[in-house]
């Protein structure tokens, strides 16, 4: 039927043109000046879809310079995720139990791609990558925004055996390894804000939202997928939050002593798979006291909005299940999900 032909035609269209974007990425990616006739001929296609791609990466939110005489350059060499190269940063026992790693330039989400796919056996991680994901997603529903290159998205996927009891408490877990690796490769730790974000000096470095599956036989599949900032241009900065000014990067955090994205992947990669086991033999009890050492709520005035509902008091921390604890003056509330801000809502 014409209609089938067609949509197969766009499809097809769409993932040349991917192609091509990510070809005229991997050129620009040494920082130098590159003509337009120079990128035409290392992509093989002609300067008219070079100018075509231009614009696509340009859309993605890729910072490019650009001068008549010269041609177009990064304002600063982008290092590339890549699957070898996170590969061979990867220890070797937990690379046998990797049974799938995908980088991609661009994707509609990590968490959503791994969730389409097979579950991976027990014991067993499937991994995702992506330089851009166009639909990036966050909790309740939000948009997860992150321009081309700029940081780090990556799911992973496990099957536990028998779903854990406190799995909602999972994404505090993984915000206290995510916090580990960062001070692994940067020297410098965020604060956790719960329910699963990353701060620092008041502003967001990244964020964490955990889906879940049931299977049979009390069996559950998890999909993990992190968010972190790692490198932008200040304008951007200020934009990518979802208030102005709200967002950092690890740039910024680190005054500049960037870690390599590939060596921060494959860290977050082994600490998710040591985390995927701890938490199945023990529970969120392995991270409930790092999670407090972290936790930027604690003694805070804090409002939880969870729909119409809203509740100010001061936090407690977390109990041993994760949940987050306020004091208002009729007593202690036991809080499992909501939106916290350190600021009463008027």
């Amino acid at each position: 039927m014409p209609h089938h032909v067609e949509s197969s035609h766009l499809q097809s269209s769409a993932a040349t043109a991917a192609e091509g974007r990510a070809a005229l990425l991997a050129a620009l990616a040494d920082g130098a000046w590159h003509t337009e006739e120079a990128l035409a001929e290392a992509i093989d296609a002609d300067p008219a879809r070079v100018r075509d791609h231009l614009a696509g990466l340009s859309g993605m939110g890729l910072e490019m310079e650009s001068d008549p005489g010269k041609g177009v350059r990064l304002p600063r060499p982008l290092e590339l995720l890549g699957e070898d190269r996170i590969r061979s940063r990867i220890s070797a026992d937990i690379l046998r139990h990797t049974a799938r790693l995908e980088v991609f330039t661009e994707l509609d989400s990590t968490n959503a791609h791994l969730l389409g796919a097979p579950a991976p056996a027990p014991g067993n991680l499937t991994v995702a990558l992506a330089e851009f994901q166009h639909a990036g997603r966050g909790r309740r529903g939000r948009t997860w925004n992150m321009p081309l290159g700029s940081g780090i998205g990556l799911s992973v996927n496990w099957s536990f055996a028998d779903t854990p009891g406190e799995l909602p408490a999972l994404s505090l877990a993984a915000g206290v390894v995510t916090r580990r690796v960062i001070k692994a490769v940067s020297g410098r730790a965020p604060a956790l804000k719960w329910p699963n974000d990353m701060v620092w000096e008041n502003r967001k470095l990244g964020g964490i939202l955990v889906e879940t599956a049931p299977r049979r036989g009390g069996a559950c599949r998890v999909v993990v997928g992190v968010g972190l900032n790692v490198s932008m241009d200040s304008g951007m900065l200020e934009r990518v939050g979802e208030q102005p000014n709200s967002a950092i990067d690890l740039q910024t955090m680190t005054d500049g002593s960037l870690p390599s994205r590939n060596d921060l992947a494959a860290r977050l990669i082994e600490g998710y798979f040591e985390m995927f086991g701890t938490f199945e033999e023990l529970g969120f009890r392995a991270y409930y006291e790092s999670f407090r050492e972290a936790d930027c709520l604690r003694r805070q005035p804090v409002t939880v909005i969870d729909g119409p509902n809203r509740l100010s008091g001061t936090a407690e921390g977390v109990d041993s299940s994760g949940a987050l604890i306020v004091m208002t003056a009729t007593g202690s509330h036991r809080i499992v999900s909501g939106d916290v801000t350190v600021r009463p809502v008027q």
